[in-house]
């Protein structure tokens, strides 16, 4: 990809500002753009200024003013700011709390009632609890677990007494080199998953991964010229439902999912099964869109990159190795 199409892959899925060392790092991770600069960031930057200085009004791209930055400011999307203030589609708790500290923050942290009350008046979520503060506070608590667990820094700070902040305010040299060294092993683990043929990949998700989600009864079909469905199981939680499932996968590297994919496993399905479509790349839009299509039965999406933070998760083909860091607060 051209680096402003690369750019905008990469802010589109955020729904959020990224400054551009992250907007280069997830570039060169997801592996739409290639450089040979030292300094990515820098690239990225110049790039996008351009543009809007070029185009104006009419550049998709926009500058949030950080001059404290090391990393030459953030930039996001004017779809991610108009989406955010349409009520037809609210943000997540977790992409809301992230757009008010980085709007309304000021480089300092904030309560979360606070957080959750600017959202709510902003119109970037939609109040569907007695307590959204509350509501709020287990979102960003729920997000920091999860980007540990998956190996990465976790992007929101709790300070105590409800206090919450944005991590990349005040990225360390420490943290820095956690988070580039588990992107490393992310990028060697998609780099195995890459090299299996088509079976040892179905395999792996069959006997390794799925068991560890809490499926039973996994079977993994004949492959056959006309078989659309790869792999059935039964979801089990907590012993007290159990839920048919049945799956496609596809070992696919760079070759998006479309939406006749889609349909094909739809219509692949029995009377009582749930369907799941998993690959190794990603899903077009035309295929997330069929997937959620309300006149149909769901169908649930797993891309590569879900993919890989499900095999860090429940350690497979990787390990966890805890330590326990402390630093000094901020005052």
């Amino acid at each position: 990809m051209k680096t402003l199409d690369a750019a905008y892959e990469v802010l589109h899925r955020a729904g959020a500002p990224r400054n551009c060392q992250e907007i280069a790092k997830q570039m060169l991770d997801l592996e739409i753009w290639e450089t040979k600069s030292r300094n990515p960031a820098k690239i990225v930057y110049n790039i996008l200024y351009d543009d809007i200085a070029k185009f104006g009004d009419e550049s998709q791209f926009y500058r949030i003013d950080d001059k404290s930055s090391e990393y030459y400011g953030f930039f996001n999307l004017k779809e991610n700011q108009d989406n955010s203030r349409d009520q037809t589609h609210p943000l997540t708790r977790v992409k809301a709390a992230e757009y008010v500290l980085e709007h309304y923050g000021k480089n300092k942290p904030m309560h979360y009632m606070d957080i959750a009350d600017m959202a709510e008046c902003l119109n970037l979520i939609q109040n569907e609890t007695l307590e959204p503060g509350r509501a709020m506070y287990s979102a960003i608590l729920q997000e920091i677990r999860r980007e540990k667990a998956h190996g990465f820094v976790a992007g929101f700070e709790m300070y105590g007494d409800g206090m919450i902040g944005l991590r990349r305010w005040h990225v360390n040299s420490l943290t820095r080199m956690i988070e580039d060294h588990n992107q490393g092993v992310r990028k060697e683990l998609k780099t195995q998953i890459a090299d299996l043929d088509a079976v040892a990949f179905k395999k792996l998700i069959g006997y390794n991964l799925l068991p560890a989600l809490g499926f039973e009864n996994v079977l993994i079909t004949h492959p056959s010229p006309d078989s659309v469905i790869d792999i059935r199981g039964t979801l089990v939680v907590e012993d007290v439902m159990r839920t048919q499932i049945a799956m496609q996968v596809k070992h696919w590297t760079k070759k998006e999912v479309r939406s006749p994919e889609i349909q094909k496993l739809r219509c692949a399905l029995r009377k009582n099964e749930l369907g799941v479509f998993i690959t190794s790349s990603d899903f077009s839009r035309g295929a997330i869109a069929e997937a959620e299509r309300q006149d149909q039965l769901p169908v649930a999406l797993i891309n590569g990159e879900q993919l890989l933070s499900l095999f860090i998760d429940h350690e497979i083909l990787t390990k966890q190795v805890s330590r326990t860091i402390i630093d000094l607060a901020q005052i």
